[in-house]
């Protein structure tokens, strides 16, 4: 960034960035030829010096920049792309729910998930006769797992599941009700 009148004041200066790298370079090196505890204390500090240089001068170069990515790129720092929106989160698919090797009032909810899906919301609710809509779900339970044992069901009693995806876009759709009866 040297010369470049896009970034007039750097801000750390060039010069104590130069300086940092200089000490972490010589911290690195007493650390691989000679070792040590103290040496490596050494190194550990120039090198979080450095980072918080690092750090300071990226967001100069935003402020500098403000979005101008001729400008940004005249910086020599690599741009990242902007995260873009991941779109309507789909359902799970493959759905089951199962008693099979559950203790009694449980039951395994399970799915194949979806790729690139970090966390899901699993819910149940006790059936009634022409329930519907969004009356009597238990509150939800998440999880990064592709599987949920819900317990404390009754015996004999119907309940429905369901599951939806969750990430940083929000909830999406909620999956196809499955209906069971725990044992």
């Amino acid at each position: 960034m040297n010369g470049n009148t896009n970034f007039p004041m750097c801000n750390p200066s060039l010069m104590d960035y130069d300086v940092a790298i200089d000490n972490l370079s010589k911290a690195q090196h007493l650390v691989e030829s000679v070792g040590g505890k103290n040496n490596t204390t050494l190194r550990n500090v120039a090198l979080k010096s450095v980072r918080e240089l690092t750090g300071q001068m990226a967001t100069y170069v935003n402020n500098v920049g403000n979005g101008n990515e001729v400008v940004l790129l005249s910086s020599g720092f690599p741009l990242r792309n902007l995260p873009s929106p991941v779109g309507k989160l789909l359902p799970p698919e493959g759905c089951k729910v199962t008693t099979e090797g559950q203790k009694a009032g449980e039951v395994k909810f399970y799915h194949k998930g979806r790729k690139k899906n970090k966390a899901y919301l699993y819910q149940v609710r006790k059936y009634v006769d022409g329930m519907s809509g969004e009356v009597g779900w238990d509150p939800e339970v998440t999880t990064t797992e592709r599987s949920h044992v819900f317990s404390g069901l009754e015996s004999g009693e119907r309940y429905q599941f369901r599951v939806a995806v969750f990430s940083s876009e929000g909830i999406g759709d909620w999956s196809q009700l499955l209906m069971l009866r725990p044992q």
